[in-house]
């Protein structure tokens, strides 16, 4: 019955995640589902989000049983218990600047967390401090927690609350409390690498060129193309919905290695039957190579247009930076700090 009661609550706090504020705001594929059926969204759409369809073993009837056993004031269940939706007495907010000014000033940096912790934990750990969302700072070449997250709290008075807290401590540790916006002034400081240079030295990219096609599937984004390729990619050319895509490895990659080792191909992603992985070479790699650049040029242009191409993000991509679709038609978005408002941050909320 523990068990039982414990994987509810990671339901209820699932879905209220993906319908949440924070998640909303960069999350065009639910908002666009949500625009077909006034707000009602089917359990089948709900068990295409991954993580939620591991918590309840796949079994759509979990996430209704879960919400109506447990509780919640922002999702409500059809009377026929095959659609859920947010209630209609929470209206979205307008995500203008001055809501993410208010998000960001509702956002902590706490570092001294362990680098083995899961976002489960660590939410079990925010929750009674009135946290909305965490996403935890990755290693970008080895995906590894580096003991720091952002968490962003429901309500400025609860950001304010923690704090002002004289000694937080996490499994007996101390840990490090600043504000979003002290912890990148903090950073702005420091000697930055040179890393166009490292750009202008790629001279190999030809060879770390791979194509995939066979993408049947509208809700398979750079995250499942990345899972598929055992997370070798740097940088990705690819809009949510389109059937075919390109991506640059990481330096010291070999396109006709990656795809070799490939247990199968082509591949099952989601629906996606067949999604086939091919390495690009000579005149059509170079091609490629162009193409990947270009997007990466167009996307550090969008950043620095609305004033967030000065740092050095997570997201900024290209040739020694992880990469990112199109804004339009993703769910990782960039604050003005350059940082991914992650995914629906699959790896942190998805």
């Amino acid at each position: 019955m523990v068990a039982a009661t414990e994987n509810g609550k990671k339901v209820v706090r699932q879905v209220e995640y993906y319908f949440g504020d924070l998640n909303l705001q960069r999350d065009t594929f639910l908002m666009d589902e949500m625009k077909k059926d006034e707000g009602w969204i089917s359990l089948d759409t709900m068990m295409k989000f991954k993580r939620l369809a591991e918590i309840v073993d796949n079994k759509k009837e979990g996430v209704t049983a879960a919400l109506e056993s447990i509780g919640t004031d922002l999702i409500e269940v059809s009377e026929d218990k095959t659609k859920i939706r947010r209630v209609t007495s929470k209206p979205i907010p307008v995500y203008d600047d001055n809501y993410k000014r208010l998000q960001k000033n509702r956002t902590a940096a706490v570092k001294g967390l362990g680098k083995d912790e899961t976002l489960d934990k660590l939410q079990d750990f925010f929750e009674p401090y009135g946290s909305e969302s965490i996403y935890m700072m990755r290693n970008r070449e080895t995906s590894e927690f580096k003991g720091t997250a952002f968490v962003t709290f429901k309500t400025q008075e609860d950001m304010d609350k923690f704090m002002a807290e004289a000694e937080t401590k996490y499994n007996d540790v101390v840990l490090e409390k600043q504000s979003k916006q002290n912890y990148y002034d903090s950073k702005s400081g420091k000697e930055k690498k040179p890393e166009k240079k490292a750009r202008e030295e790629d001279t190999d990219a030809v060879n770390r060129v791979i194509k995939f096609t066979g993408v049947t599937d509208d809700t398979v984004g750079r995250e499942e193309i990345i899972e598929a390729l055992k997370g070798s990619v740097d940088f990705t050319c690819f809009e949510r919905g389109n059937t075919e895509g390109i991506c640059l490895l990481n330096q010291g990659e070999s396109a006709a290695t990656i795809v070799g080792a490939l247990e199968k191909n082509p591949v099952k992603i989601r629906s996606a039957e067949e999604v086939k992985f091919e390495a690009l070479e000579g005149e059509v790699a170079e091609g490629a190579v162009k193409k990947l650049k270009d997007e990466r040029e167009a996307l550090f242009a969008r950043l620095k247009s609305r004033g967030g191409g000065k740092g050095r993000g997570r997201g900024r991509g290209g040739f020694g930076g992880r990469g990112e679709r199109k804004p339009k038609n993703t769910k990782t978005t960039f604050n003005d700090d350059d940082e991914p408002v992650a995914k629906k941050a699959k790896a942190e909320g998805e």
